[in-house]
């Protein structure tokens, strides 16, 4: 059994335990060294919650990024409901409920690599909301293909790791393939945002990560050529060793962005099977309930019934004029 699937056979234990009386936790979705992600739900709505172990993070920094990272709201950001701490059996956590999230990118990455038509519609929405944060000092933190998710055919983003910039993690730093060569000072800025987003435009390209690659004694240079432009300049211009030489969010977003703002998104991850959707850590703390996730069907409902009423006034105002 990997490690993986060892990590999810323990947590699967407290499947239908209930968090702070409120929670239930109905099966486990993925599970790191960075906590246990749940689904669970709130007034007959889905949502997930993540448990991070006291042990391996600052409590106080942790919850206070939750709450600032709350306050942000964004169309291409993952919605925060609540945020807390809990007991299950002797063992402390910290939680975070946020909306659930269909699937990653990860997962369609396993099947396939992205078309380029598609890799565009992702890289207009990714940089058009990295370009939001930055302009207010805020970094991702994490952008990855896991981070990237669906909810209900919207992509959008993690948004649990949204810290301001040179604020330190709150937790142990563990660096990864995405993340820069800097933060192995604990260096956290705008352009961390931009090599992880390298990294992740040559994995959806090629399906390929770049320590598979190294594996297999390729080298930068011949992995990047498998990269088609105009990607493989923007992930070039991604990948610079000196942070202040990369590209920014905001150039690289006049390249990417649609010709029409107004156009709705049409890359939608695939349906699966096995849903093991990795989401990340976000939350929001409410004084005494947590917040209703809206609901969309009534809202459509109720602006189809306005529509109705209208178009019935204007028929018998036409009527009575003639």
């Amino acid at each position: 059994m990997g490690a993986t699937n060892m990590k999810s056979a323990v947590w699967t234990a407290w499947e239908n335990h209930v968090v702070n009386d409120t929670y239930p936790l109905r099966r486990v979705l993925g599970a790191s060294h960075h906590g246990v992600v749940f689904l669970t739900e709130y007034r007959a709505t889905e949502l997930a919650i993540k448990l991070v172990p006291v042990e391996t993070v600052r409590v106080a920094d942790r919850l206070a990024e939750w709450k600032a990272a709350a306050t942000i709201t964004h169309p291409h950001l993952i919605q925060l409901f609540d945020v807390g701490r809990c007991q299950l059996g002797r063992r402390e956590f910290v939680f975070v409920v946020m909306e659930y999230a269909q699937q990653t990118l990860t997962q369609i990455l396993r099947k396939r690599a992205l078309a380029p038509d598609e890799v565009r519609e992702m890289l207009s929405h990714v940089l058009d909301t990295l370009a939001w944060l930055h302009r207010d000092d805020l970094v991702h933190g994490h952008l990855k293909p896991s981070n990237i998710l669906a909810v209900n055919d919207q992509l959008k983003l993690s948004s649990d790791t949204i810290r301001a910039t040179g604020q330190a993690p709150s937790g142990v730093v563990r660096t990864s393939l995405y993340d820069p060569p800097e933060l192995r000072d604990r260096t956290i800025s705008t352009a961390g945002d931009m090599w992880a987003l390298g990294m992740t435009l040559v994995e959806v390209l090629t399906q390929r990560t770049w320590a598979a690659a190294r594996g297999q004694g390729e080298t930068t240079a011949s992995l990047l050529s498998n990269v088609p432009e105009p990607f493989q300049d923007t992930a070039r211009r991604c990948l610079r060793r000196a942070p202040a030489d990369r590209a920014t969010a905001s150039e690289l977003l006049a390249q990417y962005r649609p010709a029409t703002a107004a156009v709705e998104p049409t890359l939608k991850l695939e349906s699966t099977e096995a849903q093991e959707t990795t989401q990340s850590e976000t939350a929001i703390e409410t004084a005494d309930e947590p917040a209703d996730p809206p609901n969309v069907s009534l809202i459509r409902l109720t602006l189809g019934a306005l529509a109705a009423a209208l178009l019935l006034f204007l028929g018998a105002w036409a009527i009575l004029r003639s």
